[in-house]
């Protein structure tokens, strides 16, 4: 016999031996039922952000424009930058209209003062409002929350006993694969 039939044989006595190993592993698997004989629930902790209840609106106790937000200005400082303003550009506009008059400087005093009174008035009407805001302040609580993730289930077969852990609960009796294999 040539090398290449013998080997062509081998080759096919191998085919047949695994085909026939795996026709009889595809039989020795069936499935049964099992009875159920005890059923514990399984949980997972969790935790997850709780917001009710917690939350205050807070008023803050400085004073607030919308302006100047920054601390370093004062309401006193902001009322004085606008009364000084206001008496420089009056002084100003009372020299120029009495220019040429005898009542030179009491046109300047009185520019003075109207424009002082004026410049007061236009701080008052445009800053003079308090402008508080309420500022929402929550603390969050990481609340502990059990989560079902399954059942640890002890069945019995055959009067012997297996567990094993399923998402649902089995009921009084659990569907099992049994598979048969020599050692």
């Amino acid at each position: 016999m040539k090398s290449s039939n013998k080997t062509i044989i081998i080759l096919a006595l191998f085919l047949i031996t695994t085909f026939a190993q795996a026709h009889h592993q595809k039989h020795s698997t069936y499935y049964a039922k099992g009875k159920v004989v005890e059923v514990i629930p399984v949980y997972e902790r969790s935790y997850v952000n709780d917001y009710s209840g917690r939350c205050n609106h807070e008023y803050p106790a400085q004073y607030s424009s919308s302006r100047y937000s920054s601390s370093r200005y004062s309401h006193h400082d902001d009322q004085a930058v606008s009364t000084v303003v206001g008496a420089t550009i009056g002084g100003v506009v009372g020299n120029r209209i009495f220019k040429n008059s005898r009542l030179k400087n009491a046109g300047t005093l009185a520019g003075v003062i109207v424009g002082a009174a004026i410049g007061n008035d236009m701080r008052v009407s445009h800053h003079g409002r308090k402008n508080y805001r309420t500022h929402k302040k929550c603390r969050v609580v990481q609340k502990p929350v059990k989560t079902l993730v399954g059942y640890q289930v002890t069945y019995r077969y055959q009067g012997e006993l297996f567990s094993t852990r399923t998402k649902s609960h089995p009921g009084r009796k659990i569907a099992i694969k049994v598979r048969v294999e020599a050692i």
